[in-house]
């Protein structure tokens, strides 16, 4: 169960407690569980600020909006010291309600949770790094509180990896997530990758340097919502945007480069979803010297059977926009792992071969 599900479960808890209570409670003074739709709007703010928003998220935040109004009376006679008489029949009424639509998206929750990796199944170790900064100047890792996100790094490696020594090689992937999806959609697919001796640097960037969205819709908490709309219900626009942002592509990878910073004997590779194919190639043909040197790359897109291209396995990381897509949903993380498997044998394909040129797909 991943941490958000966890602050969802709780959100829901506390809401339904606070519109059940008039079954519960006769006779009381005053009324103090008022407080608690108020208290799931933080929680809903800190949620969408920490884990970005979400379809689930935003509705949660509706409802306790929902809630607190309807609180809002007995909170002020509580805060007055007043004396609770009774509960009123509408407020009865709108209680019950509200516990119905708790109750659906309990239902939801429930029934669309996403399959969560766990590490140790594969022998694997994780480590996430916050950045500010821009894709034009570079990133700067964050070290005070209340910074900006600009970048997220995340480190995925075998639980047995150590530091290298310098004449050591190890295989090295910079992946850059679909642009409708972030890294916490592939995470099962780069386990797969560190199970099997394979070190991965993946990045999601929220900055200002491509033409997409305002300031604020390119922002940590609501970029992906923003991306997931465009794509969802304006598709050619959105097919005309990643056109005209190809450099911003090419940045990105360039940026996840830095980095990474890779050593000069490791053999790297890039990984993509579909939308980032073409800067993935551009970057190719720019570290083609021997102290920049990148192997190969694959395009997940090329997989047979991948239905969700730009959105990544979601029908493991994200069943309710499976869903939305009309695909079949399974916790089981199986597609995800047949995706880490293909770009595994692709990589021991190229290590093989001894392939010292850029190979793309």
């Amino acid at each position: 169960m991943t941490d958000n599900l966890c602050a969802q479960i709780l959100v829901i808890v506390l809401l339904f407690i606070s519109n059940s209570r008039f079954i519960f409670i006769k006779k009381i003074k005053t009324d103090p569980l008022a407080i608690l739709p108020f208290i799931c709007i933080l929680i809903c703010i800190l949620n969408i600020l920490v884990f970005s928003l979400s379809f689930v998220e935003l509705l949660l935040l509706i409802i306790s909006i929902f809630c607190a109004i309807w609180n809002v009376r007995s909170l002020l006679r509580m805060s007055a010291g007043l004396i609770l008489d009774q509960y009123g029949i509408k407020f009865k009424i709108i209680s019950m309600i509200n516990l119905v639509l708790i109750s659906w998206l309990a239902y939801i929750l429930f029934h669309y949770r996403p399959c969560t990796p766990k590490l140790k199944n594969f022998h694997a170790k994780q480590t996430v790094e916050y950045y500010s900064g821009d894709l034009k100047k570079g990133f700067k890792k964050i070290d005070k509180p209340f910074t900006r996100v600009n970048a997220t790094l995340y480190k995925i490696e075998h639980e047995d990896a150590k530091e290298n020594s310098v004449n050591e090689r190890k295989t090295i992937v910079l992946f850059v997530p679909g642009i409708a999806a972030d890294t916490e959609n592939y995470l099962t697919l780069l386990y797969k990758l560190a199970m099997h001796n394979v070190t991965v640097y993946a990045a999601d960037f929220y900055t200002d340097d491509g033409d997409w969205f305002s300031s604020l819709g390119n922002s940590k908490p609501f970029r992906k919502f923003f991306m997931l709309n465009d794509k969802l219900h304006n598709e050619n626009e959105f097919a005309d945007k990643i056109k005209s942002n190809k450099l911003y592509f090419i940045r990105q990878f360039e940026s996840l480069y830095k980095l990474a910073f890779p050593g000069p004997n490791d053999y790297v590779f890039l990984l993509t979803d579909n939308d980032t194919t073409g800067a993935m190639k551009n970057v190719l043909e720019h570290h083609t010297d021997s102290n920049n040197f990148i192997c190969g790359s694959y395009d997940l897109a090329f997989i047979d059977g991948y239905k969700t291209k730009d959105f990544g396995p979601v029908e493991n990381s994200d069943p309710l926009l499976a869903a939305r897509l009309k695909i079949s949903f399974d916790r089981s993380g199986y597609w995800s792992s047949h995706m880490g498997s293909v770009v595994i044998k692709h990589i021991q394909s190229i290590l093989k071969a001894g392939s010292d040129t850029p190979s793309a797909q």
